[in-house]
């Protein structure tokens, strides 16, 4: 059985290590203990399947914004609803909570990502040059929300 949960400092461990074979890079041990601690603004939850994670979603939400900082499934997992499943929650609690735009970065190279991101309907808005530590490009994407619906952003 799946359950979305708020991520806890038990989670720490797992996500870092989940983020490293995923992304070969993660943001860290101490990013998550300092945010889960000390960032009110920190929205970060878990999918778990059996009791063992899968997948992870995070993201700032202040005033009516909202960054994704972090999102994955694990790669064993994909293919299966649960990106579909984990987004669709950020969504449904941006609405909630009247967010106006949400963004987030994703690699150039990435094009399984974008694919999901744009069936979302989220549009690239800017590319950050050399974002990345290895010097790969980021490509900005948003979507604006819009009296609890989605709307487009150019």
């Amino acid at each position: 059985m799946e359950k979305i949960r708020q991520m806890e400092i038990k989670d720490i461990i797992p996500v870092v290590r989940q983020e490293k074979a995923i992304f070969g890079e993660s943001l860290g041990y101490d990013f998550f203990y300092q945010d889960l601690v000390l960032n009110p603004y920190q929205y970060y939850y878990v999918l778990e399947k059996d009791e063992e994670i899968i997948g992870f979603i995070g993201a700032y939400i202040n005033s009516d914004t909202c960054d994704v900082v972090s999102f994955y499934v694990t790669e064993e997992m994909q293919n299966h609803g649960y990106g579909k499943m984990l987004f669709n929650f950020l969504l449904d609690l941006c609405e909630e909570m009247n967010v106006n735009l949400l963004t987030l970065e994703v690699r150039k190279s990435n094009k399984k990502a974008i694919s999901i991101y744009e069936r979302f309907g989220l549009n690239p808005i800017y590319i950050r040059r050399r974002y990345y530590r290895d010097g790969e490009d980021a490509i900005l994407y948003g979507i604006q929300f819009e009296r609890g619906k989605k709307k487009w952003l150019y």
